[in-house]
């Protein structure tokens, strides 16, 4: 009988867990790579932890995505390790049970599944195969991304752990930017060493990333400011909003200033009824500590560079000018599906632009510095039409979930769906002067956008 009990107790699974984690580590420490020796052992830990607390998981992978020069090494990304243990969880807890995980409505799914269609007829005709392939892989990617967002983001991630998230991740990142650009250290600040024209990264690998992720958090950091029930609080969102400016600043990113001077004006305009007298006063204040602080705070140079976008001489702005050039020619030879998803830069790089505008010893290869462009080039226009129509879905899905909210009385959630509005505004505008469409952070407000609806008031929820 006692055998019979610890035969029982024995799991096979289990048994076989281990012999696979022991005999891979044996392996690993036989290579080149054997400080990556117990990263077998820590993914077992880390897939229990995910089947126990799987949400956790998701918010872990967007606070990594402002530190995207350490969220990995080579070929192991923390981030694709976290969503493939996701994706296991999720078939292994809902496909037994033959039933969606959430239950409700995905309003945009058409629109993405068209979209990847597309991609994907533009990839097989591509004639440049291998950048087509890899993009349209990173395309199936970011939707699998947007899904596990459906699946783990509760009511309360949307009221309270996804803003914290961002705002502590992002103001991190600035934070970063600030001490490198300031103290010379070039983990957090580019060409600190080489003399060149030094600027803010913080945990990013390019300073205009920085300077789009700080444009989607600062509504997030006003919306608190006026929000926040104690003192202390607002204190502490107004320096978080300091930091963040000062991020910006140190990006030297010209069209980051421009937009988030717009997003500036969106905000005023949307808490315009929340400006109290006391508030105004409080709010003229800080206008005015800042411009102080700036003053003393400015980088050599700030001031010239951004007036530099009225120079016609200036070349980055020719560079700029030719990529449109490059992109409409290109546009009328392959209007409709275009040459393959992110195929851009192989286009570029044959022109005699590329010759003109490439230094010595740089890639001729550049990316589009627009997302609208790089994908009517990639999938055509019908592509851009799909891709225009999946954030013209996010947007009606937050306006009408901000008026469901106003007419259930919820005051501060409907303000919060605003907020939400405002900092993907902000992100679809600097798209225009960024090349990546599908940002990580755009992917989490697409997910925003459909998670706003589905607890909106009236309607019929699933809790996860």
């Amino acid at each position: 009988m006692p055998n019979a009990t610890l035969h029982r107790e024995i799991n096979p699974i289990l048994n076989l867990t281990c012999i696979l984690v022991t005999l891979i580590t044996v392996v690993i420490l036989a290579t080149p790579y054997f400080f990556l020796a117990p990263a077998p052992a820590l993914m077992v830990l880390g897939f229990l932890w995910l089947s126990r607390w799987p949400a956790s998981g998701y918010y872990f992978i967007i606070f990594l995505i402002p530190f995207g020069a350490y969220r990995g090494y080579k070929f192991i990304q923390v981030p694709w390790l976290i969503a493939l243990g996701l994706l296991i969880v999720v078939i292994l807890r809902y496909l037994p049970k033959k039933r969606h995980p959430q239950g409700g409505q995905f309003s945009m799914l058409a629109w993405l599944i068209i979209f990847f269609i597309l991609n994907t007829l533009s990839t097989i005709l591509s004639p440049y195969p291998s950048t087509a392939i890899r993009n349209l892989i990173l395309f199936a990617i970011g939707f699998l991304f947007v899904l596990l967002g459906l699946v783990f983001i509760s009511k309360k991630g949307m009221r309270i752990t996804l803003p914290a998230i961002l705002i502590s991740s992002i103001s991190l990142c600035s934070f970063l930017a600030i001490v490198g650009y300031f103290f010379n250290i070039p983990l957090f600040a580019e060409k600190v060493t080489s003399g060149a024209f030094k600027r803010g990264l913080g945990g990013t690998t390019d300073p205009n990333n920085l300077a789009l992720m700080i444009i989607v958090g600062f509504p997030f950091l006003v919306y608190y400011l006026f929000y926040a029930d104690r003192f202390w609080v607002r204190a502490l969102f107004f320096v978080l909003i300091g930091i963040n400016g000062l991020g910006l600043v140190t990006t030297f990113s010209r069209s980051g200033a421009l937009v988030l001077l717009l997003v500036y004006g969106i905000l005023f305009v949307a808490h315009f009824k929340k400006l109290t007298p006391k508030l105004m006063g409080i709010f003229i204040g800080a206008v005015g500590i800042s411009l102080i602080l700036f003053y003393f705070t400015i980088p050599e140079g700030y001031v010239e560079r951004q007036l530099s976008v009225l120079q016609a001489t200036d070349k980055s702005m020719g560079r700029r000018t030719s990529y449109l050039y490059v992109a409409w020619d290109t546009i009328k030879k392959n209007p409709l599906l275009g040459t393959g998803p992110g195929t851009f830069p192989d286009i570029y790089a044959r022109t005699d632009y590329a010759e003109k505008y490439t230094s010595v010893n740089k890639s001729p290869r550049r990316f589009a510095h627009n997302s609208y462009l790089e994908i009517a080039v990639g999938s055509g226009l019908l592509g851009l039409a799909a891709f225009l129509f999946v954030i013209g879905s996010a947007m009606v899905n937050f306006i009408k979930a901000q008026a469901q909210y106003l007419r259930a009385g919820e005051l501060k959630t409907a303000a919060l769906v605003k907020t939400f509005r405002i900092s993907f505004t902000g992100l679809c505008l600097y798209l225009l002067v960024f090349s990546e469409p599908l940002h990580k952070h755009f992917l989490v407000l697409l997910v925003l956008s459909e998670v706003v609806r589905r607890y909106a008031p009236g309607k019929v929820n699933v809790t996860p």
